[in-house]
Formats: structure tokens, sequence, C-alpha cells
């Protein structure tokens, strides 16, 4: 390890805005259980190349690493504005909005990511988990129903619509919703997972009973 860093150190002697060689140097350096040490060498770094995409990425999952929040939401923001037709880095900073409970935050910043990737289907079941969030779930709920129209990923669309009945209190939509979800990927274990509970909840016990039976037999 001593030695492989020697090597990096010394290649960035030669070019010290070297990308990849900076970045496998952090990556070194964040697997010696150094990762300050990693996060000060990419920040110097992004001084001099502010639009390096994968650079960015790595600063704000080390400063998620490091438990400094405003500093990797910063990070994350600059990942999208320099590159803001890449769905993946807008899921991201969505995403940890989501976790946190920044529902406003996280509906604002799909809204703007529609902008860049209209119709994105991914993005807009952000955007609808934002607004059930919000309290918002008659607004989530149509988002939802519009994708299964558009035909996306229809099992995973009717599961999540479900969950958002229930946050809306329609169970008796919710349970058609998780039942055409089973009808679509029968062998998905979240699908079967979820509709077997809600079953048994509703009163529907020797029906919860017979698909769990029938999961752990094909399975």
């Amino acid at each position: 390890m001593d030695q492989a860093e020697g090597l990096f150190r010394q290649a960035l002697v030669i070019n010290p805005e070297a990308l990849d060689t900076t970045l496998n140097l952090g990556l070194l350096l964040t697997a010696l259980n150094q990762p300050e040490q990693a996060y000060t060498l990419y920040k110097d770094l992004a001084q001099k190349k502010p639009d390096a995409t994968p650079l960015l990425l790595e600063l704000a999952k080390l400063a998620d690493r490091l438990q400094r929040r405003p500093e990797a939401l910063y990070w994350l923001q600059r990942v999208v504005e320099a590159d803001p037709q890449k769905a993946e880095q807008w899921q991201i900073l969505i995403g940890h909005h989501l976790r946190s409970g920044e529902h406003s935050d996280a509906r604002q910043l799909a809204k703007k990511a529609l902008t860049f990737l209209p119709n994105h289907h991914d993005i807009q079941q952000l955007l609808a988990r934002a607004h059930s969030g919000l309290g918002e779930h008659s607004t989530a709920i149509k988002i939802i129903d519009q994708l299964i129209k558009a035909g996306g990923d229809t099992g995973t669309l009717y599961l999540q619509r479900g969950r958002l009945q229930i946050a809306a209190g329609q169970r008796v939509e919710a349970l058609n919703s998780f039942r055409l979800a089973y009808d679509e990927q029968p062998q998905k274990y979240a699908t079967t997972g979820q509709l077997a509970a809600f079953e048994f909840l509703m009163g529907e016990e020797a029906s919860a009973f017979e698909i769990a039976e029938r999961y752990n037999n094909e399975h």
C-alpha cells in the first residue's frame, strides 16, 4: 500500500492535475482509513477542475462519509450544474433530500430536473414521492397513473401507487393496486410480501396465507 501511494504521489508531481491518478490515490487513502486526506486531495483538484463530475461525485460521497451533509449537498448540486442532462446525478441529489425528509426541496429539484429531462420516469416517481411527503397525495397518485398509462414498469408502478394510496387513506384502492402489482410481478419478494401483508391487514387471512405459501413453494 505504501509503495502504491508513493507511486501515485510521484505521478502527481509530474502532472498535478491528472484526474484518474488523483481519484485512484483518493480511493487508496480512503481504503487506508484516511478519508480526510482523500477529501482534501479532491477539494484541491476541484478548484482547478470545477466541472469534473467524477471528482465532484467522489467529493459528495466522502463528505457524506465524514458526516458533512451540507458539503455533500453542495458537491451534488455542483454535479448536476456541471452536467444537467444526466438523470442519475439528479436522482442521487433528489434522493438525498427525500431520505432527510426535505420533501419541498426534493419536489423543487425534481421539477427542475424534468426541465432538462422531460418525461423521465424515474425522476417523475421521485417527484411523486416528494408530493406525497408533503401531503399532496392526489397529485402523487396522478403522476403514477400517468406513468402507468405511458407504459412504464407497471408492476413497480402499481406497487408505488398502492403505497401512496395507503398514505392517502385509500385502503381499498391500495389493495387493488397491490393485486395488480402481484399480477405483473408474482416472483418479486417485495410485491408478494406487500400484498400478503396488506391482505392480512384487510382481514383476508386465507388469501394472505395462500399468496405466501405459493411464493415459498416456488422459491
